[in-house]
């Protein structure tokens, strides 16, 4: 039983940091962006809470379903871009140069 518990704990250290990462990194902004769509906040340090009014904006707004059919396009086309220059990258990365055995 103990060798199962410092088994389970040594594997929860191990953890640890990449669990605390993808709080940092990923949690928090998403976090902070949801407050956020909340508020009036614009370029201006401060801002108020609007509470769903913002939503209600948007979804009534007669051009809804046009900015939805550019927000796909856009991330259709910027996700494309980033995948053929990370494989443009990724190929020169990976091609022989010269002197490399040296």
């Amino acid at each position: 039983m103990t060798s199962n518990r410092s088994a389970a704990f040594f594997a929860l250290a191990l953890l640890a940091p990449a669990l605390i990462y993808i709080l940092i990194i990923v949690a928090y902004p998403l976090f902070d962006t949801i407050v956020l769509s909340f508020t009036n906040a614009a370029l201006r340090p401060t801002y108020d809470f609007v509470g769903w009014a913002n939503y209600l904006r948007i979804f009534t707004a007669g051009n809804f379903t046009e900015v939805i059919i550019r927000t796909f396009v856009w991330t259709f086309f910027s996700v494309a871009a980033k995948m053929v220059i990370g494989t443009m990258g990724a190929t020169l990365l990976n091609a022989a140069i010269p002197g490399q055995t040296v």
